[in-house]
């Protein structure tokens, strides 16, 4: 089934999306093993960057959860929200990432999600009129930003 889009609903309907999504965006991440190491570097280039007239809530799914914690004392504009998971490798960490984040629905409680690879970095503003697809179940997701996002250098060629 193709999502529905939000232009397509009613002007009450997108009045409400409105609303919601101007409360805050969550961003979710699968970050185990050395991944966490780009994950704090991805929620560093965020708390300077991204979505900056937003409530911003980084959920990282990980298997290094204390580390987390203590890389999350860090920030001061956005929230970090740890979830642990057991350790993945790849490829299962991006095979089953949409699995991990329908069983932990209930902590993901954001008017918006996106998901942002561990590997990724916000390099400028990211503050766009936030346009989420509607999918099945409720969800509404925004696809990953194109402009202002690159992968870290250390895992380039």
């Amino acid at each position: 089934m193709a999502p529905l889009f939000a232009q397509d609903k009613s002007n009450k309907e997108l009045d409400n999306l409105r609303s919601i999504i101007d409360l805050s965006v969550g961003v979710v991440t699968v970050a185990t093993n050395r991944y966490i190491d780009y994950w704090f570097e991805m929620a560093l280039s965020a708390e300077r960057y991204l979505f900056l007239g937003h409530n911003v809530v980084l959920h990282v799914f990980t298997d290094r959860v204390a580390e987390v914690k203590v890389m999350a004392s860090q920030f001061s504009r956005i929230t970090v929200n740890v979830l642990e998971i057991d350790q993945l490798k790849w490829p299962e960490a991006t095979l089953l990432r949409y699995e991990i984040f329908d069983l932990h629905r209930d902590f993901l409680q954001q008017g918006v999600l996106m998901h942002l690879d561990a590997d990724m970095l916000v390099v400028d503003n990211i503050d766009p009129e936030l346009q989420p697809l509607i999918w099945p179940g409720g969800w509404h997701l925004c696809n990953t930003p194109v402009i202002g996002v690159r992968q870290a250098a250390s895992l380039r060629p």
